[in-house]
């Protein structure tokens, strides 16, 4: 979740000086939701046949890679490229398989939550920009 907090700390760690009456002054002229569906337009879901090569790798390479049984895995590109292969769950500690039937709602949310983490660098590289160019000038 996109809050303003999170920016005002890393401006505050950065010993970039800024007030937060200053910050909520910035943040309040982006609009968050057009950022997230500007970042969510970069992204692509697919799930994985376990039969498609993957980057130019076979799938019975791919799957004689891993030392476990792959059920279920998804695929993330963001700008076209290859980014994650997913093929175990990421929400538990260790391996643990992605079930068909939870495969769509952890794939849903891990998406979610990278889309989320590129909206907040679109957002914060916004932010210097209109922090530097009020400090010209001032």
């Amino acid at each position: 979740m996109i809050n303003i907090n999170t920016f005002y700390d890393f401006l505050c760690k950065h010993k970039i000086e800024i007030s937060f009456d200053q910050l909520q002054e910035i943040f309040n002229k982006i609009d968050i939701k057009k950022e997230f569906e500007k970042e969510k337009q970069r992204f692509t879901v697919e799930l994985w046949d376990k039969e498609s090569s993957i980057n130019g790798i076979g799938a019975k390479d791919i799957i004689k890679s891993r030392p476990y049984k792959i059920d279920n895995a998804f695929l993330v590109y963001i700008d076209g490229r290859l980014v994650y292969f997913q093929d175990h769950n990421p929400y538990v500690n260790g391996y643990k398989e992605i079930k068909e039937n939870e495969i769509y709602d952890i794939a849903f949310k891990f998406t979610k939550e990278r889309i989320e983490e590129e909206t907040e660098k679109a957002i914060l590289k916004k932010i210097l920009l209109m922090i530097y160019i009020k400090q010209g000038k001032e």
